[in-house]
């Protein structure tokens, strides 16, 4: 059934459904530490969310080589919606400051990184509004 931008779930036994559902899972990895900071506040839970959502993008950027390419990297609405949930979470609770707070001497440029990653992935999603 499509979601309200016309999205469908595909299962294909194809590479890149493989690698869609390998970013898929990560995603719901870092939904699942998302859920769990929300529960209970823990800043190393935080850190496991921002850098599982890291790895997400990254996959993403892997296979999208042009801005057209993020729709059907996100075709389906499953992802699409976690995807957006996980944007929408780490933004509410201002991870990325918190973990510049509790990593001031960190890999430079790893908090840079976050926030060029959200910053990318909310220009897509508002420009589905």
């Amino acid at each position: 059934m499509p979601d309200n931008f016309g999205r469908e779930s595909f299962s294909q036994n194809t590479p890149e459904d493989r690698n869609h559902q390998k970013m898929k899972g990560l995603c719901k990895d870092a939904l699942h530490e998302l859920n769990e900071y929300e529960k209970k506040r823990d800043p190393q839970v935080a850190d496991i969310c921002l850098h599982r959502f890291a790895v997400v993008v990254g996959a993403l950027g892997d296979h999208v080589k042009h801005p057209r390419d993020m729709d059907k990297a996100l075709a389906d609405a499953d992802f699409f919606a976690e995807m957006k949930r996980l944007v929408d979470g780490i933004k509410r609770f201002d991870l990325i400051k918190l973990y510049e707070q509790n990593h001031p001497t960190s890999i430079a440029g790893q908090a840079e990184m976050f926030r060029r990653y959200l910053m990318s992935m909310e220009i897509y999603f508002a420009s589905q509004s």
